[in-house]
């Protein structure tokens, strides 16, 4: 930010608007030069908020878990079911893909990383295209 800039709240009575505004944009300008710099940024977080919102709805019924060990499997299970979802794969298709290539030993310990979403997505969709 320029130094004009930063030297305007000074000439400003707090209360001004105006002042208000500019102390705003001297807060947060490190964000704002990053999102101009960089075009992967969005400019809002409605996407991050709409994927949350099922996590922040559940949030009361999971406090009925039964027990701490109940609550931490729920969180993973909703973890592995939203990340997949958003990598737009189906959830009950990719984890049921991933039981069966762990339990015949198809994947070792140094191939796991082949079944993230991602990676798995992207796997499924070239050997469809084959």
């Amino acid at each position: 930010m320029s130094p004009w800039l930063h030297a305007q709240p000074n000439r400003l009575s707090r209360r001004i608007r105006l002042a208000e505004a500019i102390r705003y944009g001297l807060r947060h300008g490190q964000g704002l030069s990053e999102f101009l710099s960089d075009g992967r940024l969005e400019m809002d977080i409605n996407t991050v908020e709409r994927e949350i919102r099922p996590v922040a709805v559940t949030r009361k019924p999971a406090l009925f878990a039964g027990s701490e060990g109940g609550g931490e499997n729920g969180a993973i299970a909703v973890t592995l079911n939203r990340t997949a979802i958003l990598n737009s794969v189906h959830p009950q298709a990719r984890l049921t893909d991933v039981r069966e290539q762990l339990v015949s030993g198809k994947v070792s310990n140094q191939g796991l990383a082949s079944l993230l979403p991602w990676v798995w997505r992207d796997a499924k969709r070239a050997g469809l295209a084959a």
